[in-house]
C-alpha cells in the first residue's frame, strides 16, 4: 500500500454445461478445503473477523519484526509489501527473506498474501496481452512460492483505467480463485458513486471489484496529510460516511476496514509521518496537552519545537475503538492494520475485545513505550476525573456506550458522570461486564409487571435477576426506571463477590449514618466497604438511601468483574 504514513510522499489522487459447471464447482471446493481458503460467508457463519496485518520495510518504515513477534496470535492474514509488477507483466522483488518468514507464519496457521503494487505505467491493465501475462505471472508466484493468495493495491491510476482495472481483476481471480488462492484487493476510500467527488478513486468500480474478489480492503485513512492541511488521518464521521457507503454496493462480510498504526506531524515546513506508538512521547516532550475531538473521535496536539509551530493528528486505542465498532454495527469481514510496527500496542487490547475477534487472544504486553497522556473516552469525563480510568476501560472493552438511546445504542460524546444512575441502566452494565445471558428457552424468566419482552432492558433485568445479583423492588415490581440506591448496589457487590475474602487485619468500617442502612443491607455494606468494592465518603458517611452516580457505578463494575 503507498501509504503516506510510511512517508510523507502521496501519488496523486461432449459434455453438457450444467456437467461442466458441476464438475467445476466440485473441483473449486475441492482445492479450496485442500487449501483452507476460508470465504467471507463461511468467516461469517464463524463470527470470526479477519485480522490482517500489513509488513512494510522499506523507506521510513519501523522494523515489523517486534510487533509481528508480539501479536502473531492475533493476525489471521499476513501481508508483506514484497512485489511489484512492471509495465511487461513481470515482477520484481524488494526482499530475499520470503520463505524463512513464510514458513514460519503457515507453521502457526496464517494465511500469507503478498501485497503486489505496480510502476506508474498502467500498460498491465489497458493491454490485453500483457494482462493475461501478468495473471499468469502473480499465480505462478504464489503458486512456486508456496503463498495462500495475493493482496493487489494499485494506486495512483488515472479515471481511464477503470474498465481495465476491473477486467485485470476479473481475469486474476478466475485464474487464482478455482486453485483454493484468496483474492484480496486494498482500495481508497470514497464515499460516492459519483465520480467528480472521488476523482482520486474514480478507476476503482466497487461494485463490480467486490463481485470477483474474496474480500475488499477499503484504505479508510489519509483522510488528510502532506497533500492537505493538518487534520484526522481518519476521523470517525468521515470513516462511518465511506461505510455506510460501501456496504449498499459491496456486501459487508467481504469488506475490511482499513486501520492506521500512524499519524502526520504538520509545520510550515512541510508534513512528516509519525508512528502512532510516538505521538504520546512526542507530546509529553514539548509538553504538549493531547486534545480530543469529539466528531472526528480523534487525538491530537499542537507543540512547539524552536519556535515553529507543530500540529499532530494521530490514532490511538480509543479512536481504533470506534473503528472497530463499526466492523462490528456493519457487519464487515474485519479489519486491515497498515502497518505492523507503527501502532500503538493498545490496539491489539481494543480489537481482541471486541466480539468477533476470536483471532486475537493471545495475552498483550504490558507496557509498549511512554504513558500515553489519554483522551477523554467521553467529553465530559475528562483526564484526571476520579472515575476516569474505570471509565476508559469499560468504553474500551463495550462495557459503557454512552449515553444515547437509553445508554444501550450507538457511542455518544458524553457519559453523564453525575448523574444518578437507574436499575435498568445499572442491569446492563452489570450483564456486559460478568458476560450475564437470560435464562434459556424452558427455564423460568424472573416476572416483573414493570418489564416487558419489548424493554431495551428485558434481556439485561432478567440475566440479572436470574443470576441472583439483582432483585425486585415492590412485590412483582423491578422498578427498572427508578435510580439505584447505594445500599442496592452494595447488596449487588456482596453477592457478585460472595467469595471475596477480606483483606488480612481490615477492620470492618464504621459509618455516622450506619442508622440508616436498612436492616437487609446493613451486612452487604459493611463486606462491600470491607473488600474495597463500595467505599464510604470522606465524612464518614455512606449516604446508603442516596441514588448511585453514574461515575460510582462505572468503577463498581469494574472491581466486580472476574
Amino acid at each position: 500500500m503507498n501509504r503516506t504514513g510510511r512517508g510523507c510522499s502521496r501519488l496523486a489522487r461432449g459434455l453438457g454445461p450444467r456437467v461442466l459447471n458441476f464438475l467445476l464447482a466440485a473441483a473449486v471446493t475441492f482445492a479450496s478445503a485442500a487449501a483452507g481458503w476460508v470465504s467471507p460467508a463461511m468467516a461469517a457463519e464463524s463470527g470470526d473477523g479477519v485480522l490482517m496485518g500489513y509488513w512494510a520495510k522499506w523507506g521510513g518504515d519501523p522494523d515489523p519484526m517486534a510487533s509481528l513477534d508480539a501479536n502473531m496470535s492475533r493476525i489471521d492474514f499476513f501481508s508483506p509489501y514484497w512485489f511489484t509488477l512492471r509495465a511487461d507483466g513481470t515482477l520484481s522483488s524488494r526482499e530475499t527473506d520470503h520463505d524463512a518468514l513464510r514458513t514460519r507464519l503457515q507453521a502457526a496457521g496464517k494465511k500469507v498474501l503478498p501485497l503486489i503494487n505496480k510502476v506508474s505505467d498502467d500498460t498491465p491493465l489497458l493491454n490485453p496481452w500483457v494482462r493475461t501475462r501478468a495473471v499468469e505471472n502473480i499465480y505462478r508466484l504464489l503458486v512456486e512460492g508456496g503463498y495462500d493468495g495475493v493482496n493487489i493495491d494499485f494506486e495512483g491510476m488515472p479515471p481511464s483505467t477503470r474498465a481495465g482495472l476491473t477486467a485485470f481483476m476479473r481475469e486474476l481471480s478466475a485464474r487464482l480463485r478455482p486453485a483454493g488462492l484468496l483474492v484480496t484487493m486494498a482500495v481508497p476510500a470514497k464515499w460516492s458513486a459519483d465520480d467528480s467527488i472521488n476523482s482520486f478513486a474514480a478507476c476503482f468500480d466497487y461494485a463490480a471489484l467486490g463481485e470477483v474478489v474474496d474480500y475488499l480492503v477499503i484504505m479508510t485513512y489519509d483522510q488528510h496529510g502532506p497533500w492537505s492541511g493538518p487534520g484526522p488521518v481518519a476521523g470517525a464521521d468521515w470513516v462511518k460516511k465511506v461505510i455506510e457507503y460501501a456496504v449498499t454496493v459491496v456486501p459487508g462480510e467481504k469488506i475490511l476496514l482499513g486501520l492506521a498504526g500512524y499519524g502526520y506531524d504538520w509545520s510550515y515546513a512541510g508534513c512528516r509521518s509519525i508512528k502512532a506508538a510516538d505521538a504520546p512521547g512526542l507530546a509529553a516532550r514539548y509538553g504538549a496537552t493531547i486534545h480530543w475531538d469529539s466528531t472526528a473521535q480523534v487525538p491530537y496536539f499542537v507543540y512547539y519545537s524552536s519556535g515553529v509551530r507543530h500540529e499532530v493528528w494521530y490514532e490511538n486505542s480509543y479512536s481504533v475503538d470506534f473503528k472497530v465498532d463499526m466492523v462490528n454495527r456493519y457487519g464487515l469481514g474485519g479489519v486491515a492494520l497498515w502497518s505492523l510496527g507503527q501502532e500503538d500496542m493498545r490496539f491489539w487490547e481494543v480489537i481482541a475485545g471486541k466480539a468477533g475477534f476470536s483471532g486475537g487472544l493471545g495475552q498483550v504486553p504490558g507496557t509498549a513505550g511512554p504513558a500515553d497522556p489519554r483522551p477523554s473516552p467521553f467529553e465530559d469525563v475528562p483526564l484526571g476525573h476520579w472515575a476516569f480510568d474505570a471509565i476508559a476501560r469499560l468504553k474500551a472493552e463495550g462495557v459503557i456506550k454512552g449515553t444515547g438511546s437509553a445508554g444501550d445504542g450507538p457511542r455518544a460524546p458524553s457519559y453523564e458522570p453525575d448523574r444518578p444512575i437507574t436499575r435498568a441502566e445499572f442491569a446492563v452494565l452489570l450483564t456486559r461486564a460478568l458476560e450475564l445471558e437470560p435464562p434459556p428457552t424452558g427455564v423460568p424468566v424472573p416476572s416483573f409487571i414493570d418489564v416487558t419482552e419489548s424493554d431495551w432492558f428485558y434481556d439485561a433485568v432478567t440475566g440479572a435477576v436470574a443470576a441472583g445479583y439483582m432483585f425486585g423492588r415492590a412485590e412483582g415490581f423491578f422498578e427498572p426506571l427508578e435510580d439505584l440506591t447505594r445500599q442496592e448496589a452494595a447488596v449487588v457487590a456482596a453477592r457478585v463477590k460472595a467469595e471475596l475474602p477480606a483483606p488480612p487485619d481490615t477492620p470492618v468500617p464504621e459509618f455516622t449514618d450506619s442508622s440508616q442502612i436498612a436492616a437487609w443491607a446493613l451486612a452487604a455494606v459493611l463486606k462491600a466497604a470491607q473488600r474495597g468494592l463500595l467505599n464510604g465518603y470522606p465524612d464518614g458517611t455512606f449516604r446508603p438511601v442516596s441514588p448511585l452516580r453514574r461515575a460510582e457505578a462505572a468503577v463498581l463494575v469494574d472491581r466486580l468483574r472476574p
